[in-house]
């Protein structure tokens, strides 16, 4: 059964505050352009974000300018740059991948999916092959195109929550939880499943189409990981089926089995790749000296909030599902505290899920009278939590726009002639 589509009285707009006429259209079309041509992205971004509060953006000239400009913004960096101490840049070995694909045949591609799945998923390797062995693109065109891909693909998911609210969405999915600059920066693989995985949750839960649930169910041939987050969306199902989500205690006494059950099946799971002897996989769960008690009390800043929203504020099936997949990671880490290597890249899907829910969590309880000062709020907070790595001369806005991520004016023109 579909899920029906979710309108809330506190999400709709008087029509005369939203109407965007043919005249209004074009001039906010062209203002877009303008901005992301002469500003910083994030700072065009802003900008727009802001009108978007009175007035819609065009969402199709949004995606196309907005994807253009920032994967310029990210091409224009050195590659195998370390990002944080002992974080190093993924995008070689994509380039290795990309060049390991030259001359194959499609059954080729097959073979190495069978006898390597993780890095080798199939509908990661079929359009680098394609780039390959039907375009022969060069290494840079292959950055570059990767870089685009991964904005256009990320904007378009976001839109199958909003398209009026598009813009305001996509400042809150880079700014409240600013660890998705971090994935779209060098974490292809995933940040592309993610966004599949997206897609997928808004057409199912806020669309209420059908191809949402494939969309989700295809995500881990992009990302293994993905298995994961869709065993949590089964689980999401399987609440939602026996009404669990209407009644607070059944709700409870689920989320009980999670917190029980997660943690025992990571850990046996980890005693079993062990006994295989997988020395790459089992050195995700080594970390790197992780602090214990930081982790807990990290992770109880997260689960405290959204369990208060769940268990006093309207919500819906969106939200519910977003619930059950952060909870699932955060499960994890505690049953793992010290494997920060492999939770780390959950989080990096987990908790833009965060910042989504909590920010359907505001329409649909909260006066939009606050919307345009939250947004400065989530901007300024977020911005710092960005700009505190450079002073460590680390971070990726130390390194994107060939270290000028910071300046306001690092616009698709001056991109074009810095180096």
């Amino acid at each position: 059964m579909i899920p029906a589509p979710i309108t809330s009285d506190r999400d709709s707009v008087p029509r005369a505050s939203i109407a965007v006429g043919g005249g209004d259209a074009i001039v906010l079309s062209l203002l877009s352009v303008l901005l992301f041509l002469a500003l910083n992205p994030f700072l065009a971004l802003l900008v727009l974000a802001l009108i978007a509060v009175f007035r819609r953006i065009p969402p199709l000239v949004f995606v196309v300018v907005a994807s253009l400009s920032f994967a310029l913004f990210f091409f224009s960096r050195d590659l195998g740059i370390e990002w944080y101490l002992g974080s190093t840049d993924d995008v070689p070995d994509y380039i290795e991948t990309y060049k390991e694909t030259y001359g194959l045949n499609l059954a080729g591609l097959w073979d190495f999916f069978l006898e390597s799945p993780n890095g080798h998923e199939l509908l990661w390797s079929i359009p680098v092959w394609a780039l390959a062995n039907l375009f022969d693109v060069s290494d840079a065109s292959f950055v570059f195109l990767h870089y685009l891909a991964i904005f256009l693909a990320v904007f378009l998911a976001l839109s199958t929550f909003s398209t009026r609210y598009l813009v305001p969405l996509v400042l809150v999915y880079f700014f409240l939880t600013p660890i998705s600059i971090d994935a779209i920066s060098h974490i292809w693989r995933q940040q592309m499943a993610f966004s599949v995985l997206l897609a997928g949750i808004g057409l199912y839960t806020v669309r209420g189409m059908r191809i949402g649930k494939w969309f989700i169910y295809l995500s881990p041939l992009v990302h293994l990981s993905s298995l994961f987050f869709l065993m949590g969306f089964l689980t999401f199902r399987l609440i939602k089926a026996n009404r669990g989500f209407d009644n607070k205690l059944k709700f409870s006494v689920a989320l009980l089995v999670i917190l029980g059950i997660v943690p025992l099946l990571s850990s046996a799971a980890v005693a079993y790749l062990d006994s295989l002897g997988l020395a790459r996989i089992m050195s995700y769960f080594e970390g790197t000296d992780a602090n214990v008690a930081r982790v807990y009390l990290l992770i109880g800043l997260y689960v405290v909030p959204m369990l208060g929203a769940f268990y006093l504020l309207k919500s819906d099936d969106t939200n519910h599902l977003l619930l059950i997949l952060c909870m699932s990671v955060f499960t994890i880490v505690m049953g793992l505290p010290a494997s920060n290597g492999i939770y780390d890249r959950l989080l990096m899907s987990a908790l833009p899920f965060l910042g989504i829910y909590f920010y359907r969590c505001y329409f649909m309880n909260f006066s939009s009278r606050w919307h345009l000062p939250l947004l400065l709020l989530i901007f300024y907070t977020g911005a710092n939590r960005l700009y505190s790595p450079t002073l460590e001369q680390s971070g990726p806005m130390y390194f994107l726009a060939y270290g000028h991520a910071l300046d306001p004016f690092m616009g698709v023109l001056k991109l074009l002639v810095t180096r």
